[in-house]
């Protein structure tokens, strides 16, 4: 007996495969789907961050399992996430490594400087701060290659008690929803001073 076989074209295969693959999976095989449990304080954050308008650009430390859904969950833009790291053309690779030097700056800084550049080179609108990354030594705040030599050397100058979002920011403070506060950076860095850099 003669059996009919489909041939599918490769293309149109890898149209549908690398899609789901890239859906079911996450940069760590023990992050799969465990994000989707949500407590309540990132319920009370995802809730905030769902009634801002809807192309403000939020950034937040992008190995935080909780903040990486915030596209999914709010439905709002991220400057960076862990995931865009992935290696797609070397553009978007050398653009996520430059949002993520500036990130990083702004999680080590001590002073307003850095989000200043958040504000006026990436137009970033609000950052979110998980506190917890700032107990201890700041070994939360720990990355891979190549940012975690940056992380290293700024936690080696200064102790993570001095950095400036160890303290309390309550000018620009929008939410603060158990460890979790988002800081409006209009506050940190008005318009004005992106105008004076221009």
């Amino acid at each position: 007996t003669h059996r009919s076989v489909i041939r599918w074209p490769a293309a149109g295969i890898m149209a549908i495969v690398v899609p789901l693959v890239l859906a079911l999976s996450s940069t760590d095989g023990h992050r799969s789907f465990a994000p989707l449990q949500l407590d309540a304080q990132s319920h009370e954050l995802m809730n905030y961050l769902r009634q801002l308008p809807d192309d403000s650009l939020i950034a937040a430390w992008p190995a935080g399992e909780q903040t990486s859904l915030i596209p999914y969950v709010a439905g709002r833009p991220v400057f960076v996430n862990y995931k865009a790291h992935y290696p797609i053309y070397e553009g978007h690779i050398m653009n996520m490594r430059a949002r993520m030097f500036d990130l990083i700056d702004a999680f080590v800084a001590t002073d307003s400087q850095p989000f200043i550049n958040l504000r006026c080179r990436w137009k970033v609108d609000y950052l979110v701060v998980d506190r917890s990354l700032f107990a201890g030594e700041g070994d939360s705040l720990r990355y891979f290659a190549p940012f975690n030599e940056r992380v290293e050397a700024a936690l080696d100058k200064t102790p993570v008690s001095e950095l400036f979002l160890s303290r309390r920011l309550t000018d620009a403070e929008v939410l603060v929803a158990g460890k979790y506060t988002v800081l409006d950076l209009d506050v940190i860095a008005p318009s004005d001073d992106c105008q004076t850099r221009d």
